[in-house]
């Protein structure tokens, strides 16, 4: 991998989509402002506190990022989606490999950035409105993180649990937006839900063949065996942190073999 090479690939994409993103921004800027705003004020003509107000909105702004963090996911071919544009992203002096890091650096670490200077520029619109109306100043920031603080509260393996959940729900968005051509969020979701239900149904339908077996020829299975529960948890993260692993690899190999043309099924 060349450094320079990937450098040039990450400027190239962040030229192409600067509309986009100044959109993007200004709108993670004025949509968290209203809210804010309106629960502040709420807060304040009923003489309540108004940082309650604010946790309020600090919730929803995380379930609204958690849409958008899916939404960044599943648009990981953000470039290609048209025949000349992914003509024109193929014909990169660049590895496979580079354009593939360039764009989860555009999907993850700019994205990122551009949150945080939103949520960041929201909280002083929101000061200065409140202070210009005689409301007492609360850091909308400050709420976000402490909701976040207040969801991994607890031991290492929760934490760890809700870290490796958030990746391999970006390692699945990203393989939905480099297997399917349109309608990426809608199509990633359709297919994890019947994932989620096919695993299901097969290991309740091995449970009922080995019950239904046992019961046939009069004999029962015992597992005499205990495990910690902080064990359970740290098996569980290595499972999905292995899933996550093979998504990354599945998206990076339909990332190489991406075809200006492919079939009906995923057009």
């Amino acid at each position: 991998m060349n450094t320079k090479r990937l450098l040039d690939v990450i400027n190239w994409n962040l030229t192409g989509a600067k509309r986009a993103l100044r959109r993007e921004t200004a709108g993670l800027i004025v949509a968290p402002s209203c809210i804010i705003i309106a629960n502040c004020i709420t807060y304040w003509i009923n003489k309540q506190p108004v940082d309650e107000g604010l946790h309020i909105a600090a919730n929803i702004t995380w379930f609204a990022l958690f849409f958008l963090g899916a939404n960044w996911g599943a648009r990981f071919c953000f470039n290609m989606n048209t025949k000349q544009n992914a003509l024109n992203y193929m014909m990169l002096p660049a590895t496979n490999g580079e354009k593939y890091l360039a764009n989860m650096f555009m999907q993850t670490i700019v994205r990122m950035v551009e949150t945080a200077i939103a949520i960041i520029m929201a909280d002083l619109i929101q000061a200065a409105i409140c202070l210009s109306v005689g409301i007492d100043i609360q850091s909308y920031t400050m709420a976000i993180i402490d909701v976040a603080s207040e969801v991994t509260d607890g031991p290492l393996t929760i934490k760890a649990f809700i870290l490796a959940s958030i990746i391999n729900l970006h390692a699945s968005m990203v393989l939905g937006g480099c297997l399917f051509r349109k309608n990426h969020l809608i199509l990633t979701g359709i297919s994890l839900f019947a994932l989620m239900v096919a695993t299901t149904g097969i290991l309740c339908g091995i449970s009922y063949l080995v019950d239904g077996w046992a019961e046939a020829n009069d004999c029962a299975i015992y597992v005499d065996f205990t495990i910690s529960k902080d064990a359970i948890a740290w098996i569980a993260c290595t499972v999905i942190t292995m899933v996550s692993a093979l998504f990354y690899w599945l998206s990076f190999k339909i990332f190489c073999r991406r075809q200006l043309i492919t079939s009906r099924f995923f057009n």
